[in-house]
């Protein structure tokens, strides 16, 4: 048993690390290769999960069995498509680790993040400080490199081992939630954060940062877990000016990047309102992409809302609800839903799985507590 254990805890290693090297070829021609490697990967952590006598939280299994039910149901009698399938993969992925995670009592994700988080930091530092690329990708005839990211701007944004600066970006928030516990990773991701200038991702992590050092700790240890972000503001400046100007610019409603953010959601939510009633509470998965030729919505709210309608988007809110009563996790479950209205946060083959790996481990590790606590509660009458 203590030998299939330690190779699961190895495959769930291996899976991570191929989930960030995925994540730098999303949406190009390794995404069917990807799809059939994810559930290949899926295949083999059931399998030693159930050879080691692996046990699921009947909790989490029921949601996640009857969210794939509801969506291949559907899929079957409703959608016109299944655009946003990656979110149900990566649901019964983290289903599989976390409840290998909570039968053993460890924390395989937070200690391959541990391993990740320096890393990317390194690519994404040499990135912004050389102005240049570790490699470019191209996508239906456009070359994703430096100048395409800055979107006109003049400003370079890394992206490390992504596909993207926002990829990155979601990744520093995920992982900084992910050890929030810790007094380090968090800073690192922030400053991860700062090379991808993503408003989102700076502002997030700093805030994940701040809260963690008021929540956590004395002035005295806040002064020194803050000082590598100041000195990694004050370095970067002489490279790159504008880092602190595209934090501000994230309130200021005149700043074009945001009035076109605010297009696109107006255009969406507009559209769904036009749903049938039907559509309107489970969505019409691939409509969406088939009017706006593949425009963007800017959140992955109201996209849930297209794709899945008001009944899935109440699907992923109960347990992020429900997380979020837990007085240790209440902030970060807020943050979350934040993120999830500005972009695109909870989409794509890293950040689907990150996002339901935190979904499902927090809300059954709050469902814990409140067992423990009930018990003890009980035990004293």
């Amino acid at each position: 048993m203590a030998g299939l254990n330690k190779i699961m805890t190895y495959v769930i290693y291996g899976f991570l690390a191929f989930v960030v090297l995925l994540s730098s070829f999303a949406d190009t021609v390794f995404s069917a290769a990807s799809t059939a490697s994810y559930a290949a990967i899926f295949l083999i952590l059931v399998f030693i999960s159930y050879a080691s006598g692996g046990r699921y939280n009947k909790y989490a299994l029921l949601y996640v069995m009857f969210l794939i039910t509801a969506a291949a149901c559907c899929y079957a009698l409703i959608w016109n498509g299944f655009d946003h399938y990656i979110l149900y993969v990566s649901a019964l992925l983290a289903l599989v680790v976390v409840s290998f995670e909570q039968q053993h009592g460890v924390n395989v994700v937070e200690k391959a993040l541990r391993v990740l988080i320096p890393i990317v930091l390194l690519l994404a530092v040499f990135e912004f400080v050389t102005e240049s690329y570790l490699f470019v990708l191209e996508k239906e005839g456009s070359v994703l490199d430096e100048k395409l990211f800055a979107g006109g701007g003049d400003l370079f944004r890394a992206k490390a081992s992504f596909y993207g600066p926002l990829t990155l970006g979601k990744f520093c928030i995920l992982a900084a939630i992910i050890t929030r516990k810790n007094n380090v990773f968090p800073v690192l991701c922030l400053l991860a954060s700062i090379t991808t200038q993503s408003r989102t991702a700076m502002g997030l992590c700093l805030v994940i940062v701040l809260y963690n050092s008021l929540h956590n700790d004395n002035f005295k240890t806040i002064l020194l877990k803050l000082g590598g972000p100041i000195l990694a503001f004050l370095l970067f400046f002489p490279v790159e000016q504008i880092s602190m100007d595209r934090i501000a610019s994230g309130v200021d409603v005149t700043d074009n990047t945001n009035a076109a953010r605010a297009f696109y959601w107006i255009t969406s939510i507009q559209y769904y309102l036009t749903y049938d009633l039907l559509y309107l509470i489970f969505g019409n998965s691939g409509d969406w992409a088939s009017y706006s030729d593949g425009a963007p919505t800017e959140s992955a709210v109201i996209y849930t809302l297209l794709e899945g309608g008001a009944f899935l988007l109440l699907l992923l809110l109960i347990p992020l609800v429900r997380a979020g009563l837990d007085r240790e996790f209440w902030f970060y479950a807020v943050l979350i839903f934040i993120a999830g209205n500005v972009n695109m946060f909870f989409y794509g083959r890293m950040s689907s799985f990150f996002f339901m790996y935190v979904l499902l481990s927090e809300w059954m590790a709050k469902r814990e507590r409140d067992k423990v606590g009930y018990t003890a509660a009980d035990r004293s009458r």
